[in-house]
């Protein structure tokens, strides 16, 4: 008798159990992400900086996905993971920073959190530091004496005048020049040479105090036949006016 209401108790609650509609959850877990916001910011000012590299590895070191930073930050969604985060090309005008950070995602992890990651301008170096100094001298090309009153001109890439002197027998310094490339370039000829066509080509290195040596060379116009009968005519015709003139007051007198 006992053994009857046992197995008659036990389909009861078979019975009631099958009623209550309870089904057995089959359908698959979600996987866990998470969205983060990735920030790269100048060290000083915590301005947006753009113009770099990121590139996110996943723990095998596999590249998840790289992209160039703008203005504003950049949101990637990443599933169940540990990462890393790190700077391949850094903006211009900035230091690279190699070092990588770490993260993870996981289900106790915040969604929507921003990762910041820096970098430190490059530090500017003196202004002093960056100029450059010109030293200018003309010379005969047959004697290498030093020749004075030419006048020489100082252009610079954009074809500006920079300055303009007279030479004399001593080497004329430019002091102060801003880094980049310039030409020297000569606009009259010292008494007795031909003008020079040669252009002086010049380059003030950046981020260095450099001093360039300059000597720019003049010959001498050459006499030719036609000029020594042109000389010999002229003083043909000089003496003849001389004599005339010496003749007409030596009659005045008379």
């Amino acid at each position: 008798m006992k053994k009857k209401l046992g197995v008659l108790l036990l389909s009861i609650c078979v019975f009631l159990t099958s009623m209550t509609g309870v089904v057995a959850d089959t359908t698959p877990a979600q996987p866990v992400t998470n969205t983060i916001h990735f920030s790269l910011k100048d060290s000083v000012t915590e301005k947006e900086l753009e113009g770099a590299t990121l590139v996110i590895k996943n723990s095998k070191g596999e590249v998840v996905t790289s992209w160039t930073t703008t203005k504003t930050p950049h949101d990637v969604t990443l599933e169940e993971g540990v990462y890393t985060i790190g700077e391949t090309v850094a903006p211009f005008g900035y230091e690279l920073d190699a070092t990588e950070i770490h993260f993870t995602v996981s289900s106790t992890t915040q969604n929507n959190r921003t990762i910041t990651l820096h970098n430190k301008e490059v530090p500017a170096p003196q202004i002093e530091d960056c100029w450059g100094t010109v030293k200018v001298t003309k010379k005969d090309a047959a004697t290498n004496k030093a020749l004075a009153g030419a006048t020489l001109v100082l252009k610079n890439s954009k074809g500006e005048v920079v300055e303009t002197w007279v030479s004399t027998t001593k080497e004329h310094v430019i002091d102060k020049l801003p880094a980049g490339n310039y030409v020297i370039v000569e606009t009259k000829s010292p008494k007795g040479y031909g003008l020079s066509d040669e252009i002086v080509n010049i380059t003030i290195p950046e981020n260095t105090k450099a001093t360039v040596e300059v000597v720019v060379f003049n010959s001498t116009v050459p006499v030719t036949a036609d000029m020594n009968m042109t000389l010999i005519f002229a003083g043909f015709a000089l003496s003849i006016l001389t004599f005339g003139f010496g003749m007409y007051k030596l009659s005045k007198q008379n």
